[in-house]
């Protein structure tokens, strides 16, 4: 997929005409997307679809209803006429909105929600680019190529509340962007992830973090407070916590990724202390060498 240096997207072009109505994670997603402008994806092979492709010769054995008797009868071949495809992928998005991603260590980084999002309609962009589909996973937004969905998609994501993304009966083609902090809800989301890959259904996740929850810098007496109903706590000597706690999150990680492996989805993590770009070009790129591979007949 090229990269398009001498055009303008049209994510940006959105952005620039309505940046003055837009929310602004739906600018920032824009913009975002914009350092990142690849080419539409290729979809220039036969297939079905409305738009002309090709003519070729019929071979015996295949249907006289895709003759086209115009063209055949100005030769000496009998012509089939072909249609290029227009199978559009859906991609359903969701984004863990529960009370622990709006959380930030400093004031120099988003919070993990904000980044969550960020990376999500920034995706979502680019694959509107590209003249596929996105859509919620939870049913609210049904698939659409318009790129003015980027706004219901947004808000949308924000009613997300449960901390595991839902089970869901979507279509052929489809395949799922789950954003969030999953190790909360580790054996949750393995099971919601063995159960909707069971049914073939490709899964990209990316797991969200502050740089602080994986280094756990903390020396000196703190007040840490739950954001999920945990209450608050004064630790006198958080340093001698450091290591059960980086083992247990550790411990969570791992069971996500061997899931993950054993039912063929995509496990990325990303800090919010780090530039979204990275990430979102390497699901980018994951997500069409998936639909390549289901058009090739492999999922």
């Amino acid at each position: 997929m090229p990269v398009q240096s001498h055009a303008k997207s049209i994510a940006l072009q959105k952005g620039q005409a309505l940046a003055h109505q837009l929310p602004p994670l739906v600018v920032a997603a824009l913009h975002t997307a914009e350092t990142l402008t690849f080419g539409a994806h290729g979809r220039h092979k036969s297939g079905p679809g409305d738009s002309f492709f090709q003519y070729r010769h019929y071979m015996p054995g295949e249907s006289t209803h895709r003759i086209d008797w115009r063209a055949s009868a100005k030769g000496e071949h009998t012509y089939i006429r072909e249609t290029e495809w227009e199978a559009a992928q859906k991609i359903y998005f969701w984004v863990d909105h529960s009370p622990s991603m709006d959380w930030q260590s400093s004031n120099s980084v988003p919070t993990k929600a904000d980044r969550a999002q960020t990376l999500a309609l920034a995706l979502a962009a680019l694959l509107l680019q590209g003249q596929e589909m996105v859509a919620s996973l939870d049913g609210q937004l049904p698939p659409s190529r318009d790129m003015g969905s980027l706004v219901q998609l947004h808000e949308t994501l924000l009613k997300a509340t449960s901390s595991t993304p839902p089970q869901a009966d979507l279509p052929r083609r489809a395949h799922i962007i789950a954003i969030g902090d999953f190790l909360l809800q580790a054996e949750e989301t393995c099971q919601w992830l063995r159960e909707t890959t069971h049914h073939g259904t490709p899964v990209l996740m990316v797991d969200v973090s502050d740089p602080m929850e994986e280094t756990f810098p903390y020396q000196e007496p703190t007040r840490f407070e739950g954001l999920e109903g945990e209450g608050t706590e004064n630790i006198g000597n958080p340093k001698g916590l450091r290591s059960a706690y980086l083992e247990r999150r550790e411990n969570a990680r791992n069971l996500l990724l061997e899931t993950a492996a054993r039912c063929n989805a995509t496990y990325l993590t990303h800090l919010t202390s780090t530039p979204p770009e990275a990430t979102l070009q390497k699901l980018y790129h994951l997500l069409n060498l998936k639909q390549t591979q289901v058009r090739g007949g492999q999922f």
